[in-house]
């Protein structure tokens, strides 16, 4: 990696790959209407593609919902992957009242099986998911770094109803299993400071809202090779404090794949 950039290096050379924007429109019952964003990232369970975010982003999709506010114009933007053939992003059908799995009771997760024909569009654009093989295990004090991916508000443009500017952002954490009061703590909640060090990479981000169900990833030296794996999905965050807070992307997504394989012929079903 360019030692004079090396977040921006690792988003397009790596991260860029397994990230995406999911673009929509909501309608509100005035008939007024916003673009919105939220951050997924791609992985593979069972032979399956799954679009992965936090909990609460899908929750809050059906809060709207049952709100009557109407959501549409689903796309999932694969820029960042390197060889988008489109000039927008991949066009999906999503239901948030779908979603394969929200643990609620043991952390802040959603996926969302992504169709054949949505699968065959993101490969085409470079987008690669997360094998398990790369799903993050053990202490995250063994990993050199954490890096956290995704779209905060103040990067995002709004153009026009139908453009927009999306400029997705990395930023370092540093691990504090400590910063977290008691009555917050959990096993699968993690807590993590906000490293400033535009000097370095130029990243400066003031708030990172909107970012929420961004991938968190773990560098770490392995026969002598730098590799990076997926530790984490981001969740919460403490404005004033600068500190954000993840839940264990390991224990969701082997429940996710077990779920699968359990239950493939129905997640197939047309």
């Amino acid at each position: 990696m360019n030692a004079s950039n090396p977040s921006a290096d690792f988003l397009r050379l790596a991260a860029g790959k397994h990230f995406f924007v999911m673009t929509f429109k909501a309608t509100k019952p005035d008939g007024s209407t916003l673009l919105c964003t939220r951050s997924w990232f791609a992985v593979e369970a069972a032979g399956l593609w799954l679009a992965v975010t936090a909990g609460h982003v899908v929750r809050g999709l059906r809060e709207d919902v049952e709100r009557g506010v109407v959501l549409s114009h689903f796309e999932l933007d694969d820029q960042m992957a390197g060889r988008s053939f489109t000039p927008s992003g991949v066009p999906i059908f999503f239901d948030p009242h779908k979603c394969l799995a929200i643990q609620e009771a043991w952390g802040d997760y959603a996926a969302w099986v992504l169709d054949p024909l949505s699968v065959a569009c993101l490969k085409r654009g470079g987008i690669v998911p997360m094998s398990d093989i790369a799903w993050g295990g053990g202490a995250l004090a063994e990993y050199e770094n954490l890096l956290l991916v995704g779209v905060p508000k103040e990067t995002y443009l709004q153009l026009s109803l139908t453009r927009h500017e999306i400029s997705p952002t990395i930023i370092p954490l540093r691990l504090d299993e400590d910063a977290l009061p008691e009555e917050s703590r959990h096993p699968n909640l993690h807590s993590a400071w906000l490293v400033q060090q535009s000097e370095i990479d130029g990243a400066s981000v003031r708030d990172i809202d909107g970012m929420s169900g961004g991938p968190i990833f773990g560098l770490q030296i392995v026969d002598g090779e730098q590799r990076y794996f997926l530790v984490g999905v981001q969740s919460g965050w403490y404005e004033s404090r600068r500190l954000a807070t993840f839940y264990a992307a390991g224990p969701f997504l082997d429940h996710v794949q077990r779920h699968i394989e359990n239950q493939k012929a129905q997640l197939l079903a047309p």
